[in-house]
């Protein structure tokens, strides 16, 4: 429209940048490398094509030789050759052909003065050997592999429902990312033995967990990490309770009730669908690996469980989150949690093993 009021003003002008818009918006949904911008771009020039006839041929005088096909034929040939259509034609297929690689061009400038990131931006964090992720798995091993679990399990129930699952499978990456400046008060990181939070007041072991959120966002920045990521970072815990230590502080208490804002995460709570699917599956992640004899029964109550308390919690409030979105995200992840953590055979040394630590007992 804009187009149009700046341009000739004219029905024709707006028809013709709707019908290439639309198709280019149509064509585009799916572009995750560069060459997939070659179809887009053939269907744009072909429309523009298409178009650039329709307008430049009056069908009333080709109609009216119809009984006659070779004077017909001459009309239209006559028409494009006075008014240089075939010239037209031609720069409307270039149009759609120039449009692709004008895009991306354009690309840099849109990101920074929208504050977005595109596709092929994104794809540049989707590797592993970025330097946070390097650094994530040398100091925190376990919490690379969790973070591996959740991208793993994120990506399956981002598929389900039709979420991004590029942007959850990066997010997923680097959620955990902050555990580096405190990792061995994180239960993964924690080599059998004494758990420092033990020697730690309630209050200072929640400040610490907590903590990870904000050193997560302050790594991110210092990476250059897009934002779309690092509000992943800063929503995979939403405003959620730390509940251990809550406990622990209330076991303590003489008599004043502990503030529950105080072993709170600042939030915010998840704002797109993405983020509340981190949510749900790093909490069920982290749950599944206390689960014993793990069946199908124990994974779907686990599941149902971690939803529920955090649907009850209002953590899904700001996002568009629909009931019939959370049911397939329970029902894949039980699928995916059973398939994954599915009893083995055990060998006969483990048998033997086994039973005797059954007498010694």
């Amino acid at each position: 429209i804009l187009l149009t009021l700046f341009a000739c003003r004219t029905l024709s002008t707006l028809l013709f940048f709707t019908f290439s818009g639309m198709v280019a918006l149509l064509l585009s949904s799916r572009i995750h490398k560069r060459v997939h911008l070659l179809l887009p771009s053939l269907g744009v020039g072909l429309v523009n094509t298409v178009l650039v006839f329709a307008f430049a041929t009056d069908f009333a005088k080709v109609a009216s030789h119809l009984d006659n096909m070779p004077a017909a034929s001459a009309t239209l040939q006559s028409m494009f050759v006075a008014g240089n259509g075939f010239a037209s034609l031609a720069w409307g297929f270039m149009g759609g052909l120039l449009a692709a690689p004008l895009a991306i061009l354009l690309l840099p400038v849109m990101e920074m003065s929208w504050h977005i990131s595109s596709t092929f931006k994104l794809t540049r964090y989707a590797d592993l050997q970025q330097p946070l992720m390097k650094d994530l798995l040398s100091r925190t091993p376990a919490t690379y592999q969790h973070s591996m679990t959740v991208a793993f399990l994120s990506q399956a129930v981002g598929e389900a429902i039709g979420a991004n699952t590029q942007l959850l499978r990066i997010g997923a990456y680097y959620h955990d990312i902050g555990k580096m400046a405190d990792p061995k008060f994180f239960a993964e990181n924690q080599a059998a033995g004494k758990n420092p939070h033990d020697d730690l007041d309630p209050y200072e072991s929640a400040r610490i967990i907590i903590g990870h959120v904000h050193h997560g966002e302050e790594f991110a920045r210092e990476a250059k990490l897009p934002q779309l990521v690092i509000d992943f970072i800063s929503q995979h815990h939403g405003t959620q309770l730390v509940e251990y230590f809550y406990d622990k502080a209330m076991k303590n208490s003489q008599g004043t009730k502990p503030r529950k804002e105080d072993f709170r995460y600042p939030g915010p709570k998840p704002q797109s669908i993405e983020a509340a699917i981190l949510m749900i599956v790093d909490a069920v992640e982290a749950t599944s690996r206390s689960l014993e004899e793990p069946t199908r029964e124990k994974i779907e109550k686990m599941v149902v469980l971690t939803v529920i308390k955090r649907l009850a919690d209002g953590q899904f409030d700001e996002c568009n989150l629909s009931t019939r979105d959370l049911g397939k995200v329970i029902h894949t992840l039980v699928d995916s949690l059973e398939a994954s953590l599915h009893s083995r055979v055990q060998y006969p040394w483990q048998e033997r093993k086994k039973n005797s630590t059954r007498r010694a007992s």
